[in-house]
């Protein structure tokens, strides 16, 4: 990614030079030392990309938090996500997507992680997004299986779960479009009604 290869100012002005009029940070690949989650500074680095960012006219409309791929340790998932929040609301980030866990439904999701980031996120000024996802089974097949947010229904009843205008629906169209869901057009005709 441009981030890694480059350092996240020249990856900002590369952006808005091929013109584009903002941009998407993602927590969620494990970046090197140079990425905003890593740094112990990190409060001080957000805000210097802050200000480098209005300078060129370049706003974080979205970020991707760290994936939450289980609940096997809430407590560091909450604490993980509740940094990226933070960094978020210095970013001036009006949407900040945090997958939901994959083997989770609705009403467990929403208690044991999102009930808990509702607060931060209002404290920081940040929406938190839930996107639609799937999983694989085992290899040799990697067959597309349910997952939390992975139907039309599943994704409504969700958004629908948390009832705050602070939690709202990301949805990714790749994902959508996967043949087991059967298509983007379902899910957009779902969200609609």
């Amino acid at each position: 990614d441009l981030e890694s290869r480059f350092g996240l100012k020249e990856a900002l002005r590369l952006i808005k030079e091929y013109g584009f009029d903002g941009y998407d940070y993602s927590f969620s690949y494990g970046l090197s030392e140079k990425g905003l989650f890593d740094c112990e500074d990190y409060i001080e680095r957000a805000k210097e990309i802050r200000a480098y960012a209005d300078m060129i006219n370049l706003p974080c409309l979205q970020a991707h938090s760290v994936y939450t791929e289980s609940y096997s340790d809430i407590e560091t998932a909450i604490k993980e996500h509740s940094k990226v929040l933070e960094i978020c609301g210095i970013l001036g980030t009006e949407i900040v997507v945090i997958h939901p866990c994959k083997q989770a439904n609705a009403e467990s999701n929403f208690k044991l992680m999102y009930s808990k980031l509702l607060p931060i996120a209002k404290r920081h000024g940040v929406k938190i997004a839930c996107e639609n996802i799937f999983t694989l089974g085992p290899a040799p097949e990697y067959a597309l299986l349910p997952a939390s947010c992975g139907t039309p229904e599943d994704f409504i009843k969700f958004i629908d779960y948390a009832d705050d205008p602070y939690f709202i629906g990301c949805l990714d169209i790749g994902h959508a479009s996967l043949k087991y869901f059967g298509g983007a057009t379902q899910f957009i005709y779902a969200l609609g009604n």
